[in-house]
Order: structure tokens, then C-alpha cells, then sequence
């Protein structure tokens, strides 16, 4: 039964984790002590966003051939 959900949780906690990090690079840039913190944040944060979207495309072609 929760290998069923299991792709969904997996999607869910990479969206959180790039919203997480996107925030903590908003609020480095808010308080600007360190920049190049801020562009690693952004990007690690957009990276993991773009990386959930991608394993959801993977999962849905993977259920469409089976």
C-alpha cells in the first residue's frame, strides 16, 4: 500500500526541500551579508524544483509502458 504513494511522497518532499531552499536564499538576500550564499540557495532551490517536476515526468512514462 505505501509503495503505492511512495513516487508522490518523493515528489512532494523534493518540492518542499527547493521551496525550503529558496526561501533561505530569499532571506540571505534580505538580510545581504553574503551573496554568493543567496545564488547557491536560488539555484539549489530551483534545481530541486526542476528535479521533482522531471521524477514526476519519469513516473508517469514509467505507469504509461507498464
Amino acid at each position: 500500500m505505501f509503495i503505492i504513494f511512495l513516487p508522490i511522497f518523493v515528489e512532494l518532499i523534493l518540492i518542499l526541500v527547493g521551496m525550503f531552499l529558496i526561501t533561505l536564499g530569499t532571506w540571505e538576500l534580505r538580510l545581504g551579508e553574503n551573496r554568493r550564499l543567496f545564488i547557491t540557495f536560488i539555484l539549489s532551490g530551483v534545481f530541486f524544483i526542476v528535479l521533482s517536476q522531471k521524477f514526476l515526468e519519469i513516473m508517469g512514462i514509467l505507469t504509461v509502458f507498464s
